[in-house]
């Protein structure tokens, strides 16, 4: 189950309530198409949008104050350049080659594979949803490694690992959990899992396509999934795809 291969060209930018471990979708980037970058604020978005963030302790970034401005610049704006992995960096290379990325992956690519993650802020980039006509695509890190995984665990094989509603969690009724044959991995990220919960429940013709476990990362790091399939009749008429793009 492929789509036609295209450039991404669109990241979304999340930002974490630490109190509440909450996450928002505040804010876009985009890279035009004559290799500009572009950035603006998430203002359409309802649920656990800019608008729901700010209510909860969210501060604009300093960089881009005005939220009714698109901002551009020709090269990757430098407070998201500093977020990408230091080039000097012993395992440089590895970690590209792990993200099927090599030297010559752009800098965009690079920051939609790692997430820009630092440890002095509660910022993350992750992909939309990209869809073709029914088709659908997207990849993400799975969430709560640390807290469901015992020290040294090590996922011996890929192909075991699945996706489960979670009816019985308190802290979000859209939880999905990845699993494998000894237990909870971790969870889909708040940012997809209302859609995977639809995905399931609807019954929806789908792939893990793709497994990826890095033992010697950070545990936000450690699994990442690649999920594709096709949205039912349903799906398209009863759920607003805010977090899809077309393609």
């Amino acid at each position: 189950m492929k789509m036609h291969s295209k450039e991404l060209n669109e990241l979304c930018l999340l930002w974490q309530n630490q109190k509440t471990r909450q996450w928002y979708h505040v804010a876009n980037l985009f890279l035009l198409e004559d290799s500009t970058y572009a950035f603006s604020y998430e203002n359409k978005k309802e649920k656990r949008g800019l608008k729901e963030a700010i209510a909860n302790g969210y501060h604009l970034h300093s960089s881009f104050p005005d939220t009714e401005k698109t901002y551009y610049s020709k090269k990757l704006f430098s407070t998201f350049a500093r977020r990408l992995p230091n080039k000097s960096r012993q395992d440089y290379v590895a970690l590209l080659e792990l993200n099927n990325l090599s030297k010559e992956s752009s800098e965009f690519e690079i920051l939609a594979a790692t997430g820009g993650r630092l440890i002095s802020d509660s910022y993350e980039f992750v992909e939309p949803i990209r869809r073709e006509g029914n088709q659908f695509v997207f990849e993400f890190y799975v969430r709560g490694w640390r807290h469901w995984n015992t020290a040294g665990k090590v996922i011996n094989n890929l192909n075991d690992v699945y996706l489960e509603v979670d009816a019985n969690n308190e802290e979000d009724v859209d939880a999905v959990a990845v699993k494998d044959r000894e237990g909870i991995i971790g969870y889909v990220p708040a940012f997809y899992s209302e859609f995977v919960k639809n995905m399931l429940l609807e019954d929806a013709d789908f792939e893990i396509n793709n497994v990826i476990f890095d033992e010697k990362a950070a545990s936000h790091n450690k699994v990442k999934l690649t999920i594709s399939g096709q949205v039912t009749d349903k799906m398209l008429n009863n759920q607003e795809f805010d977090l899809m793009v077309t393609i």
